[in-house]
């Protein structure tokens, strides 16, 4: 008996948990919302002992011969298959392989397409200089001029066929951020400080000599402004679309350098000017002469913001370097993250090292190949992996140090979450190439046996009551029939209508009406009513924000279906803990917590009624806080010394040294600085930062370039010195007054006694002092 009931308990778990699993595929009721769900199959077979025709994979109804089973396949083709060409005579390069495919995709399917990307030798460089020329900037623009025929020869020497131009820019000649008095705008009454202009265009692309560079750049105006801010967007924007005017060419690698000792304007910054109007991303440059021209509608149009220039700069191809001072470093690196194939490097203060910065990026471009993908959207998911010519594949779209022609293998894999209503086009590209790979996707929800003339599709069928038509098993029946197999018609009579009854004995749960043994579900203007006694609707399910399962899932049977990556009743949290993970030490929530809905849920710290604290859960209140988590890595990393000696590696950040007089223009956490001693005794000082990035920023303090504060152990020790001879000095005194006075006191007691032994009159002449008055005479 009680085997019985135990098989019995474990029959109902198993059908309880096949019910949990695979509830989506039992409330699809046609072929094609069937293909929508990854693991559901279809059965277009006849017959009334089919009782669920879409159903799990691998649980298809056991009545339904295989042949009449449906589940599309995802197909892929390859379309147009170039081979790599990275060495070309006639510059007809091939750097990505294939170029165009086409996928048929179930939802939530994913599949793979490999694909390989290999820089050409000798591909052509377009080579741009875009320079801040404010007043602050001349002897970068001397250096430049003096410097570029270096910097146009090293970049020969990786490929002959480069072209260079120039261009700079200044701000928009409007107060507040220039003034009508020049005086202000240039630290002097130098008569070589021209106007405020917003951009200026002096060379065009070409092959020009290192004189005609020089000259350029020489003849460029200088000219200033009153705020800090420069207009390097309003600059960048133009040289980006006046595309035909500068001589960009369509199969040239295109490279910016925008040199600054400055921040930068942005979207909405015209407002302080006045100006109201969004910037248009057209080109707007007029004629001076020899191809130079001005930016004419500085003072009409405002900054374009961030994702424009972003967008622009994806669209084309645009490689783009920021040399900045160390001072702006991080707010261009932020920028960099927004902008994709840019790069920041620091720039010394007179523009020295510029060669450096050209040669090292250009380097470090043509010798990484990175890929992504766009027009993505919301419906379509790319994943790339690749193995570098290193091995497994693993998850990346990057590889470093590729010698100029070496195929790397990637590989896409491709998912989308829904059914499509049209073809979608996503484009993989190596950052920085005018090429890429074209992929057509189409969703393949539409089943066969619902086309007329294909297997399964046949009009006045006879399972159909000949007044129907058979698509994929199911009838769908003429106007004035109705039922399963379309055999009631006219107004018919309600038959078992105890079929039709929900568990509370309510007919199609009131949201229908009983034809023939079958709920007909009403029709509601606020979604679909279906399910076999009209138990289900699309729309009673959590809202998040007044939309429907937060807009990440769909609403079946009252119930969210989460899209890929989200979860949660409402399908509101992500699944993804990378957001939580803390910079410090590369735990989710520092090993304190539990990341919900892509936050930090700290736990109690163990011995207390105290929580952790901080973003991360990184903080112990009662304890010494961040200073002390991040201390060891930071001595480890300066001193190499410490609790984490040889195994700093590990630490998730990199410790930067700084004069803590540059310290004090940045702002830092809470809790910074802080000081902490290394193994020697030695005291030093840091401040931490958490970047726009989510990353970790430590900073040392140095004063003159030194790192720590050891103790002065040569005045401790005088001072100890001095105050042990003033202490024997002391004791010294302190004795020989003691002795006087005991010696005194000795003295006057043996006084005391020889006075009272002359008072008794014994023996008076016992002292050799004594001489008697009484003088005697005697014959």
């Amino acid at each position: 008996m009680k085997l019985l009931e135990c098989t019995m308990c474990l029959l109902l778990i198993l059908l309880i948990s096949l019910h949990g699993v695979y509830p989506e595929c039992s409330s699809k009721t046609s072929c094609s919302s069937c293909m929508s769900e990854p693991t559901c199959a279809w059965c277009k077979a006849t017959g009334s002992d089919i009782t669920q025709r879409c159903s799990p994979r691998d649980n298809v109804d056991t009545t339904c011969p295989q042949s009449d089973v449906v589940d599309n396949p995802s197909l892929i083709k390859i379309t147009v298959d170039k081979p790599l060409s990275p060495d070309s005579a006639n510059n007809q390069f091939v750097q990505i392989s294939p170029q165009a495919v086409s996928m048929n995709l179930r939802p939530g399917k994913p599949e793979k397409i490999q694909f390989e990307v290999a820089h050409a030798k000798q591909f052509p460089v377009d080579l741009y200089f875009l320079m801040d020329l404010s007043w602050s900037m001349r002897k970068s623009r001397d250096n430049l001029a003096s410097l570029g025929g270096k910097i146009i020869a090293a970049i020969k020497k990786k490929t002959e066929n480069l072209t260079t131009g120039f261009g700079s820019f200044v701000e928009k000649n409007l107060p507040p951020f220039t003034s009508s008095i020049p005086e202000f705008n240039c630290a002097t009454t130098n008569k070589n400080c021209a106007p405020p202009y917003s951009f200026h265009h002096k060379s065009n692309l070409a092959d020009i000599t290192a004189d005609q560079f020089k000259n350029s750049v020489l003849e460029s105006p200088l000219a200033g402004n009153v705020d800090d801010p420069e207009g390097a967007l309003d600059a960048l924007m133009q040289v980006m679309v006046c595309g035909e005017r500068i001589g960009w060419r369509n199969n040239a690698r295109k490279i910016i350098i925008l040199a600054t000792d400055r921040d930068f304007h942005f979207a909405l910054d015209g407002k302080l000017v006045g100006i109201l109007t969004p910037n248009d991303g057209t080109c707007h440059l007029n004629d001076t002469g020899n191809g130079s021209g001005y930016y004419t509608h500085g003072e009409l149009l405002d900054y374009p913001s961030i994702s424009h220039i972003s967008s622009v700069a994806q669209s084309s191809n645009y490689i783009i370097i920021f040399a900045v001072i160390k001072r702006y470093k991080e707010i261009y690196e932020a920028l960099t993250q927004r902008i994709s194939g840019s790069y920041v490097d620091i720039l010394t203060a007179d523009g020295a090292n510029i060669i450096n910065i050209v040669e090292n990026k250009y380097e470090e471009i043509t010798t990484s190949i990175k890929v992504s993908a766009g027009n993505t959207g919301d419906e379509v998911g790319v994943k790339f992996f690749t193995d570098c010519n290193n091995g497994d594949q693993v998850l990346g779209n990057q590889c470093n140090n590729i010698p100029l022609g070496t195929a790397v293998q990637f590989t896409a894999e491709v998912n989308i979450s829904r059914c499509l209503q049209s073809p979608q086009t996503v484009t993989i590209f190596p950052v920085g190439l005018n090429e890429n790979l074209t992929i057509t996707i189409q969703s393949n929800c539409d089943c066969a046996c619902s086309q007329p003339g294909e297997e399964g599709y046949a009009e006045n069928a006879e399972e159909c009551s000949g007044v129907g038509t058979l698509s994929c098993g199911q009838c769908a029946c003429n106007q004035g029939f109705y039922g399963k197999k379309c055999e009631c018609g006219g107004l018919g009579e309600q038959r078992t209508e105890a079929a039709c009854k929900d568990e509370n004995g309510i007919v199609c749960s009131g949201r229908g009406q009983c034809v023939c043994g079958l709920c007909d579900c009403f029709e509601d203007r606020l979604g679909s009513v279906y399910g076999s006694v009209c138990q289900c609707d699309d729309w009673t399910c959590p809202q998040v924000d007044g939309v429907k399962c937060g807009g990440n899932g769909d609403c079946d049977c009252g119930e969210c279906k989460c899209f890929p990556g989200w979860k949660g009743e409402s399908c509101n949290c992500q699944e993804d803990d990378g957001v939580c993970v803390s910079p410090y030490d590369g735990e989710v929530c520092s090993g304190n917590g539990e990341c919900r809905c892509g936050k930090c849920v700290c736990s109690i710290v163990e011995g207390s009624n105290n929580l952790y604290v901080g973003d991360f859960c990184e903080i112990n209140p009662a304890g010494q806080g961040l200073c002390a988590e991040l201390s060891a890595c930071v001595e480890c990393q300066v001193f190499n010394s410490g609790p984490e000696k040889g195994m700093c590696e590990f630490c998730k950040f990199e410790t930067v040294l700084m004069e803590a007089s540059e310290v004090e223009l940045y702002d830092f956490d809470l809790g910074s600085p802080c000081t902490a001693k290394n193994s020697r005794g030695c005291s030093f000082t840091y401040s931490v930062k958490l970047n726009q990035t989510g990353e970790a920023w430590v900073v040392l303090h140095t004063r003159d370039g030194v790192k720590q504060k050891c103790p002065d152990l040569v005045t401790p020790l005088g001072i100890g010195a001095g105050a042990l001879i003033l202490l024997i000095g002391l004791l010294s005194i302190l004795f020989y007054k003691c002795y006087i006075v005991i010696d005194d006191r000795r003295q006057y007691a043996s006084f005391l006694k020889e006075a009272d032994r002359m008072k008794s009159g014994v023996n008076q002449n016992a002292s050799e002092l004594y001489k008697s008055p009484i003088t005697r005479l005697e014959n």
